[in-house]
């Protein structure tokens, strides 16, 4: 399938996936610089925070790129990856620190990618049967 055949939806979809990943290659990178200057109170947490963040990244480019090629299974994946800046969202309106404008920067491009990728024109090409 060559990629003008397939909705806007979609590369928009994976344009806001790519810059999900690039967010998170940056925290992935202020870790690290975190962890090499000396300001981690537990480095074995900190290292492990490095490595989820670079491997969310890694997984979001993953899922743009499947998006782009038309993947069946990288429409399922990619809501279901969603469900991870709403979740943070949510837990950053309430108790200490709360900052509704984090959660409104989690939320929108969250919903965004989950109403693109729910498009009718979106569903139809991935519902599609194979012949």
């Amino acid at each position: 399938m060559s990629n003008k055949s397939l909705p806007w939806q979609l590369f928009v979809a994976a344009t806001v996936l790519f810059v999900e990943a690039l967010v998170l290659f940056g925290g992935a990178a202020y870790f690290a610089y975190g962890a090499i200057t000396g300001q981690a109170r537990l480095l074995a947490t900190l290292i492990a925070l490095i490595a989820f963040t670079l491997f969310a990244g890694l997984w979001f480019v993953s899922l743009g790129v499947g998006l782009i090629q038309g993947k069946r299974t990288s429409r399922t994946a990619s809501m279901f990856a969603q469900m991870v800046p709403i979740s943070i969202g949510f837990g950053s309106t309430n108790g200490v620190g709360a900052n509704a404008l984090l959660a409104l920067g989690l939320f929108i491009p969250a919903v965004l990618v989950i109403v693109l990728l729910l498009s009718k024109s979106v569903g139809a090409l991935m519902n599609r049967t194979i012949e």
